[in-house]
């Protein structure tokens, strides 16, 4: 079963999906200005900032252009976890400096659909 997690930032919405039975987990972001939609997973900002930290390469199964498998569930449930508080926690990481980082992500062209309504 899928969960959804989602945050409202200043410029992006931030959303995280997950299931545990498949080890998959997806962060994407939505810009609020332009609709522009974007998986962001592998966006380096958040490989080192929320994955590596807690991670590693160890558990990681796969990583793809937009998601990454985590196994085994009790190390996925532990990343999603992590990830959540620590984008619920804006005195720990810096929801500005993800937001800027996603502005330059965006600048390169990497924003190519839009929001389903």
């Amino acid at each position: 079963m899928s969960e959804e997690t989602t945050f409202d930032g200043n410029r992006y919405k931030i959303t995280v999906v997950s299931d545990a039975s498949t080890g998959y987990i997806e962060i994407s972001a939505v810009c609020k200005g332009s609709g522009r939609r974007s998986c962001i997973t592998n966006l380096n900002f958040i490989l080192s900032g929320l994955i590596e930290p807690i991670m590693g390469a160890k558990f990681v199964r796969k990583v793809e252009d937009s998601d990454i498998c985590v196994n085994p569930e009790s190390k996925h449930r532990q990343l999603v976890q992590y990830i959540v508080s620590q984008l619920d926690n804006r005195f720990q990481f810096s929801f500005d400096d993800l937001e800027d980082a996603l502005d330059k992500d965006r600048e390169n062209g990497e924003w190519e659909s839009f929001e389903e309504k």
